[in-house]
This record gives structure tokens, C-alpha cells and sequence, in this order.
């Protein structure tokens, strides 16, 4: 195999051969670019649209950020603001890390097993962090998991909406 390559090469098309190579490398790319042609394997991606996706992780990290932040209010109806509140918003802070992370490897389901993982791993994290007896119930534990399984259903919501309008174009 190798002498043949070398015969060709070596012989008297050997330019030619190397110049439609070339064009045909360069027209790909081009088709690729423009989104003609799209190739998807369980490692890479070939000519998805990276600006939409970039958008649409942008808005699910915006939304999540939004969401989290605006459980300090419902938290603080538990325990009234203390002296050591900023350590409920360490603990947000904590939180919406973790949810980034689920955001950018982008393997969100809205399957009860998936949710019920996230749920643990938040409910972990939170109770790794050491907070006060109040939000060591029962009760608190159902209202964490039903935050994050409400966060997951809008992330998913955002990935539609945004997935819809770049089909319509």
C-alpha cells in the first residue's frame, strides 16, 4: 500500500492529485462551516452550530444562577436573617457551582433516576457544608429536592425553547 502511495506521489499527477485533495479539504470545511454538513459520534462534533449551543448553555447557567439565588428569600423564611446569613449564600454559592457542572458536560434528563441522583448529590453537598438544626428535617430535605427538580425541568424547558427557534431558521 505504502509503494503505491509513493508511485502516485512520485509520479508525473502528482501535483494534480495533491491540489484536488486540497480543494476537497477546503470545500468541506466550507460545508462544515456553513453547517451543511454535520457529523456526530459519540466523541466529536463536526459542524454543530457551537454559537447556539453556547447560547443555550449561557441562558440555562443565567437561569440557574436567577433560580438558586432566589432560594435565599424562601430560606430565609425558615431562619430570619443572622449574623451568619452569608453563609446560607456560601452554601448557594455551593450549590449553583454543582448545577454549572451539570450544565456544562450537558447530559440533563428529565428522567425520575437522573433527578433523583441530583437530588442526592445537592442534599449531600448542603449537609456536607454543616448547616443549622432547621434545615436538618425532613421537611427541608422535600423542599431541596423539590428546588432541584423544578431547576432541572427549566433547564430542560431552556434547551427546547432555544432548540426550536434555531430549527424555524
Amino acid at each position: 500500500m505504502w509503494e503505491m502511495i509513493k508511485d502516485v506521489l512520485n509520479g508525473a499527477n502528482a501535483i494534480f492529485i495533491l491540489g484536488f485533495i486540497l480543494i476537497i479539504a477546503v470545500f468541506s470545511v466550507v460545508l462544515i462551516k456553513k453547517g451543511y454538513i454535520r457529523i456526530q459520534t459519540k466523541a466529536v462534533k463536526i459542524g454543530d452550530s457551537s454559537e447556539q449551543e453556547r447560547m443555550i448553555l449561557q441562558q440555562q447557567i443565567d437561569q440557574a444562577r436567577v433560580y438558586i439565588m432566589s432560594l435565599e428569600s424562601k430560606i430565609l423564611l425558615i431562619k430570619p436573617a443572622s449574623p451568619h446569613s452569608y453563609f446560607t449564600k456560601y452554601i448557594l454559592e455551593q450549590v449553583f457551582d454543582e448545577v454549572v457542572q451539570w450544565i456544562t458536560f450537558n447530559h440533563i434528563t428529565d428522567s425520575t433516576a437522573y433527578i433523583h441522583v441530583k437530588q442526592l448529590k445537592v442534599s449531600s453537598l448542603v449537609y456536607s457544608l454543616g448547616p443549622s438544626e432547621e434545615f436538618k428535617t425532613k421537611e427541608f430535605k422535600t423542599r431541596m429536592d423539590n428546588w432541584v427538580e423544578e431547576l432541572i425541568k427549566m433547564l430542560l424547558d431552556i434547551r427546547k425553547v432555544y432548540s426550536c427557534k434555531s430549527k424555524k431558521k
